[in-house]
């Protein structure tokens, strides 16, 4: 069940409160700012129309039977790609030789794409076969040790001059949190990564292409939605607030790209909804502000705490703008626990209308996510 965007909005001072209290400090602030915003269904916007109805669809080559496993792993492990293998193992085992002083070690024999077949396929069985040991899989040592993927030669695309440098390196333990790895930029969907850029260390996010009025990580999304295929298709894109600004999204509504994510308040955001941000034990509980700039509907909504979010995808005056969900009731110590509190009452959950913007966010980021790895972006 739907409501109204009227229906939704808890009264600072209920009607017949009489007489009503003198406002001060904090409160009569937030009162002023409130009076300075129109409702939610008075705010006139008028989004960019993608076909959100349209599903993810294969795109196989017509000589690929899909009932077939081996040609769809055919796709992503080429013939081309076993013999590179081989190749490339047998020249490490034959440099490693070269190097063993012990007359008695052990002969090479030379490995075929066919024999590597079979030891991925071993591989891949293992991952559906649960053993107690990794013994219970082989009848000697592990035999991957000799497996090398890349060429062995050191200046095959690389020759290191004199004079040298070198730096530390931290390697973990087993089981240890990681504080460290690489940041990468990640265009997903339905938890399969269509594209990423990597970030420097030292440089920061990498320079790719140039756009005015965007910042280096809002320009690294716009370069990662040029990737996508253009054969008259729409795109919907939800990142989080680590990227998001009225210019980004402005300049992807200029090439039929929608946008939605949660935000900060950058330079372009509306002042009166910024100053929300602060004074969000004084908004009341469900409360949803929006003002549209450059064709961004800019939206502040009252949950726990003053969620900030930028759509040019959503409406927020439409009955339908808004979709029941069920809530959990959170902590009393929570940011606004006793305002939220209220509206729980003795509930432990609750159904509860909630724009439907929140909920397309909360769905589709997800999509990245499915990895199962922490990124640097919900793009």
């Amino acid at each position: 069940m739907a409501l109204a965007p009227s229906n939704i909005v808890t009264e600072m001072y209920p009607p017949g409160s009489d007489p009503q209290p003198i406002l001060t400090g904090k409160r009569a602030e937030a009162v002023a700012i409130l009076k300075q915003i129109p409702e939610a269904n008075e705010v006139r916007f008028e989004p960019i129309q993608t076909d959100k109805k349209r599903a993810p669809k294969l795109q196989i080559p017509p000589y690929i039977d899909i009932m077939e496993p081996y040609q769809i792993f055919s796709l992503f492990f080429t013939e081309d790609l076993f013999k590179v293998l081989a190749d490339n193992t047998n020249m490490y085992a034959y440099a490693k030789l070269s190097k063993n002083m012990n007359p008695h070690h052990r002969n090479w024999r030379s490995t075929t794409p066919g024999e590597l077949k079979a030891f991925v396929g071993a591989q891949i069985y293992m991952g559906f076969t649960k053993e107690p040991q990794l013994k219970d899989y082989w009848d000697e040592e592990k035999h991957n040790k000799s497996v090398h993927a890349n060429h062995p030669s050191p200046e095959l695309h690389i020759n290191i001059l004199p004079p040298g440098a070198y730096e530390e390196r931290i390697t973990t333990k087993r089981g240890a949190i990681e504080r460290q790895g690489f940041k990468i930029f990640v265009l997903a969907d339905h938890g399969y990564c269509y594209y990423f850029y990597p970030a420097s260390r030292t440089k920061g996010v990498v320079e790719v292409g140039m756009a005015k009025e965007l910042t280096k990580t809002g320009q690294m999304v716009y370069e990662l939605v040029q990737t996508l295929p253009k054969d008259n298709k729409t795109y919907d894109l939800y990142l989080d607030n680590y990227f998001t600004s009225v210019n980004l999204f402005k300049a992807l509504r200029e090439i039929q790209v929608g946008a939605c994510g949660t935000t900060r308040p950058h330079k372009e955001f509306p002042n009166l909804l910024k100053k929300l941000k602060d004074l969000g034990s004084y908004i009341p509980y469900h409360k949803v502000c929006a003002i549209p700039v450059n064709d961004v509907l800019c939206v502040a909504w009252q949950d726990n705490n003053i969620v900030l979010a930028l759509t040019t995808i959503h409406t927020v005056d439409q009955t339908d703008d808004y979709i029941e969900r069920t809530r959990r009731r959170p902590q009393k110590t929570s940011t606004n626990g006793p305002l939220v509190h209220k509206e729980f009452g003795e509930q432990a959950v609750k159904n509860m209308p909630i724009p439907r913007f929140i909920d397309d966010y909360n769905s589709h980021m997800g999509g990245l996510f499915a990895h199962g790895g922490p990124y640097g972006t919900g793009a």
